[in-house]
């Protein structure tokens, strides 16, 4: 039996995505054959402009974040776009730079809490990603089976 209903919905995200392993370190991923078309990235659009010049257009995967303080400390509201929440694993990737070049720190326990937003079926819906500073450092799976926030 499991001890949190989220957990349950952890595991079949991870499924639903194909990954057989994903290490938080390194941003490497090792997935399945079949994960191939998984996710609607949205694509970065391509120009021409008048010059003959290509002119390409990054995707904007986070929207705005904010540093709220809270009683026990401070709280990252990322409030991701639609393409954010829609990503594949390379746009999980450009969303975590683009949440640190807004404001994020540059921590493991922060960027932990980060990846498992969108890997969640659960959490991709919010609406906004609450990375919380006084949480604890416990690797990419022990935070997802925390439901993203591990240390409660």
């Amino acid at each position: 039996m499991l001890r949190r209903p989220i957990t349950l919905a952890v595991v079949i995200a991870v499924a639903w995505f194909g990954y057989s392993y994903i290490s938080d370190q390194n941003e490497d991923v090792v997935t399945s054959p079949r994960d191939e078309n998984v996710g609607t990235q949205p694509k970065t659009s391509e120009r021409s402009p008048s010059n003959g010049r290509k002119e390409t257009r990054r995707t904007n995967y986070i929207a705005s974040v904010s540093e709220v303080w809270e009683n026990s400390g401070f709280v990252y509201r990322v409030r991701p776009t639609q393409a954010g929440r829609l990503a594949d694993w390379s746009g999980i990737q450009q969303a975590w730079k683009q949440a640190v070049r807004n404001g994020v720190p540059n921590r493991p326990h922060l960027r932990q809490q980060f990846l498992c937003h969108p890997l969640s079926i659960v959490a991709r819906g919010k609406s906004s990603w609450d990375l919380e500073a006084w949480r604890p450092e416990v690797g990419l799976q022990q935070t997802m089976l925390a439901a993203c926030n591990p240390g409660e």
